[in-house]
């Protein structure tokens, strides 16, 4: 089967090259056939290239998975989200339908790298050598080739044809015996965590700060070592409606996660979004589960927390949108073992208006950062002491008609025996310590199911 789909790739991809003029520097050109239905995650699971990269849309219609290389778009603590947004932009125009980047961002692009996001760049967007894309169409397995003028066509197919034999067909995920935790370290600990939701809430009462998203991660030291895909497998499965992503930058570093947060979805000049933010949990009991429900969404406390973010977003939209339709009522999004409070977005943008500005324009939002952005981020710096990496930052993908980036929230940095987990908490007036911890455990759940552990308060 696979041997066949690899000699059409090769033969269609040989006519592209043969068509391809000399009027551009670098084109990114795509090449596809149809295969029997094959789960993305599955086929990427099998490969044994040091990059891979999965992408799952919130409802599980479509998968995309990428081994391998053909064009990377990266950048330095002086890029900007815009700048290097834009630039995929630019090299899709004369390229192939249907080629994606697919790739992500710090948090804070300009802050110094620190343990353990060392092998991540600042941004990085890939458009993978060979991938395997699942929709309600079908499963295909392509493959992409960067040519440039003066390329050979005998030795770029040479190279893709040596590619493809190391391509390996799926196979199931034999699920392991969970690892055991040996050691776990939460950063902050909980004194110091009660000091920062202290030095915010006095922030909040002298007026110069509205909310601030302050984040821990807790370190687990395993006993074995950990398949990334596998562990993302798993969250999957259970963690519905999320997207569901990883990104692997050499053999043992992978960042992944199962999110809620959409961004912004663009079709054409068409605009979506969400303002995220409200926590509460889930009752087995359906009545207790009910109540609490409808409790949640009556809350004084998270409301105030979600309409900070759904006021600072519309004006971020407006600013972006020439036609911006009036927002409804919050309303709930609905996981397995927490609720959200929710407010979508529609719009149509305004002419000129980039994947890279509304990147520029929408990241941090006060769901990730907090109100007023600038005082917040300033907290976050001085009371969060550790490198939140890609955590919390836009991940998603870019092509020539549409864009998705969904919010890196409940993700974990994955190497070998150490996963490193993350979780945030809105901080407004009535935030209690204890509280906003417990609502942290609650996010890191589903990380620690899927270990089959427990944690313990360090």
């Amino acid at each position: 089967m696979y041997a066949n789909a690899h000699a059409r790739l090769i033969e269609r991809m040989a006519s592209l090259l043969r068509g391809a003029g000399r009027d551009v520097p670098v084109r990114l050109l795509r090449a596809e056939t149809e295969i029997p239905e094959t789960p993305p995650l599955l086929w990427l699971h099998a490969q044994r290239t040091a990059e891979r990269s999965y992408w799952s849309d919130r409802d599980g219609a479509a998968e995309w998975a990428g081994a391998g290389v053909a064009y990377e778009v990266t950048g330095t603590p002086r890029t900007s989200h815009a700048e290097a947004a834009d630039r995929c932009a630019a090299l899709l125009a004369p390229s192939s339908p249907g080629v994606r980047f697919l790739g992500g961002f710090r948090f804070d692009s300009s802050a110094p790298g620190g343990r353990p996001w060392e092998s991540f760049p600042p941004c990085s967007f890939v458009v993978p050598r060979v991938e395997c894309r699942r929709t309600a169409e079908g499963t295909v397995l392509a493959c992409n080739v960067s040519w440039s003028p003066g390329m050979r066509t005998d030795a770029a197919l040479a190279l893709l044809a040596a590619d493809l034999r190391a391509v390996r067909p799926p196979a199931p995920i034999v699920p392991d015996p969970p690892p055991a935790i040996r050691r776990r370290l939460d950063v902050p600990a909980f004194p110091k965590w009660r000091e920062g939701i202290e030095a915010v809430l006095e922030g909040c009462a002298r007026g110069t700060l509205r909310k601030v998203v302050l984040a821990r991660k807790t370190e687990l030291a395993l006993a074995t070592p950990i398949d990334a895909c596998a562990l993302l497998d798993r969250l999957s499965s259970g963690s519905m409606p999320c997207f569901a992503f990883l990104f692997q930058h050499g053999r043992e570093d992978a960042f992944l996660g199962v999110t809620p947060e959409l961004l912004y979805r663009r079709e054409g000049r068409a605009l979506r979004a969400e303002a995220l933010a409200g926590t509460c949990g889930r009752d087995p009991d359906p009545a207790r589960d009910a109540a609490l429900g409808s409790e949640f969404l009556h809350s004084d406390k998270d409301l105030a927390e979600h309409r900070v973010v759904r006021t600072t977003l519309q004006a971020d939209l407006r600013a972006l949108c020439s036609d911006l339709a009036e927002p409804g009522d919050e309303d709930l999004v609905v996981l397995p073992h927490l609720r959200h409070l929710v407010t979508r977005f529609r719009g149509v943008l305004a002419g000129g208006v980039t994947d890279g500005a509304i990147l520029a324009r929408l990241h941090p939002t006060a769901a990730v950062g907090g109100d007023p952005r600038a005082a917040a981020l300033d907290a976050i710096a001085a009371l969060e002491n550790f490198d939140r990496g890609w955590y919390a930052a836009p991940v998603g993908w870019i092509a020539r008609d549409a864009a998705e980036f969904a919010v890196a929230i409940r993700s974990a940095h994955c190497a070998r025996d150490r996963l490193t987990l993350y979780a945030g908490a809105g901080i407004v007036p009535g935030s209690d310590p204890s509280g906003e911890w417990d609502e942290n455990e609650r996010k890191l759940a589903p990380f620690l199911k899927a270990l089959d552990g427990n944690g313990k308060r360090s």
